[in-house]
């Protein structure tokens, strides 16, 4: 039979976390995000047109940017530009910087 004990050191910690995992999947950034629409972020290079936006060149993404953390095994990666929020490692906004 389980203690009160063990049942406070097992759900606590987990009931803890959950808001963690949920913030994970609200933090990737769109484009219609306020943010995002001040420095013309787009979720894909592959979607602006040449000229489109006056800083872009081909080949930069943020998967190659400054500001761009990977994460293993994930599409997305925190962005410093961004609050850390969740950008595409396919992405590219106006901060784009290239990582040395």
């Amino acid at each position: 039979m389980q203690t009160r004990r063990q049942f406070m050191l097992w759900q606590v910690p987990a009931v803890l976390m959950a808001p963690l995992l949920v913030r994970a999947e609200d933090d990737v950034v769109s484009e219609s995000d306020a943010d995002a629409k001040a420095l013309h972020y787009r979720v894909d290079v592959r979607s602006i047109k040449a000229g489109e936006l006056l800083n872009f060149e081909p080949g930069q993404s943020c998967a190659n940017c400054l500001h761009f953390s990977p994460r293993s095994g994930s599409p997305y990666g925190p962005c410093d530009v961004l609050r850390n929020r969740l950008v595409a490692e396919m992405g590219w906004c106006d901060a784009y910087g290239i990582a040395m």
